[in-house]
């Protein structure tokens, strides 16, 4: 089976979204991952496999084979370990086809199942939204990132388990980003937004936001 989830990577300065697909398919047990990936994109998926384990939803002795598009993109970054194992999942039949759908997602794994935070969620996911996803979620730790982007539904995880209870079970978030007050001096969300979208550096401009 084949499935499709949308997650996001940095290049220096530049985020964007991209497509995390796997296919679950007859064929002797490998685990090919494909996409021009930088190193630790590939080993998220010896994470994936023992946390996958550990929760009792172990990898089939089938072929197992993801890619990260487009092609063309360098990946990078610690945020593919989670959009990996809800793609493989998918592919598994594990949830319905369209749980995911308009829905970002990113996040490390710790081995004991916990969810980590990402660098650069801000960024990515200001992309996500000009590219039309309604919805993320991500580690609960980077939630207060998520809350200075508009229109946007914002689901935390603590780990893997409760990424599968929401997906499965819960019509309503587990925990939704909060509105917090944003200080920025003669900065406001309003104008950094508007710097974004004259392509200015955003890694610039977070240093003059205090969030409190």
């Amino acid at each position: 089976m084949f499935s499709q989830v949308k997650s996001g990577t940095l290049r220096g300065l530049k985020a964007s979204v991209v497509t995390v697909e796997a296919d679950v398919s007859e064929g002797l047990p490998v685990f090919d991952m494909v996409g021009s990936l930088a190193a630790e994109v590939r080993e998220g998926k010896e994470r994936v496999r023992t946390v996958l384990k550990l929760i009792g939803m172990p990898l089939p002795a089938r072929r197992i084979t993801v890619n990260i598009s487009p092609a063309d993109e360098k990946k990078s970054g610690s945020g593919f370990d989670l959009p990996m194992a809800c793609s493989v999942l998918l592919a598994m039949g594990c949830f319905k086809a369209d749980s995911l759908k308009n829905t970002f997602v990113s996040g490390e794994l710790a081995l004991s199942g916990d969810v980590l935070p990402v660098r650069g969620m801000l960024p990515m996911l200001l992309s996500a939204r000009e590219a039309g996803l309604t919805k993320c979620i991500i580690p609960k730790e980077n939630l207060s990132e998520a809350a200075l982007v508009p229109d946007m539904t914002s689901i935390g995880v603590s780990s893997i388990s409760e990424l599968i209870d929401y997906i499965k079970k819960s019509p309503k978030p587990i925990q939704s980003s909060v509105p917090i007050s944003v200080k920025t001096g003669t900065w406001t969300l309003r104008s950094f937004m508007a710097r974004r979208s004259r392509e200015e550096p955003v890694r610039l401009l977070l240093p003059a936001c205090t969030i409190s």
